[in-house]
């Protein structure tokens, strides 16, 4: 069964060029993940699953606004997108 959780928040940070989430409990633990990215560029969703599909995956919009996916990189302390002019447009 796929584990999904809400986004809260995005941040954009243009010096950095990454992209902060705040996410309902504590942030996934993983360096890469896949953006679902909407028609206009707005990150709908994040998908931080395995190979193996193991994992979870947040949303903070409605899942049939998802055009397109992205692989992204990820950091944390802030939990965020590195590069995300890469994948998103802010």
């Amino acid at each position: 069964m796929l584990q999904e959780r809400r986004i809260s928040s995005v941040s954009y940070d243009k010096a950095n060029d990454s992209l902060s989430i705040a996410v309902d409990g504590s942030a996934p633990h993983a360096s890469k993940g896949r953006a679902l990215v909407s028609a206009a560029g707005k990150l709908v969703g994040l998908d931080v699953r395995n190979a193996d599909g193991v994992g979870e995956v947040l949303m903070h919009g409605e899942h049939e606004d998802v055009a397109t996916t992205a692989d992204v990189s990820l950091a944390a302390n802030p939990f965020r997108i590195l590069n995300a002019s890469r994948a998103l447009k802010y």
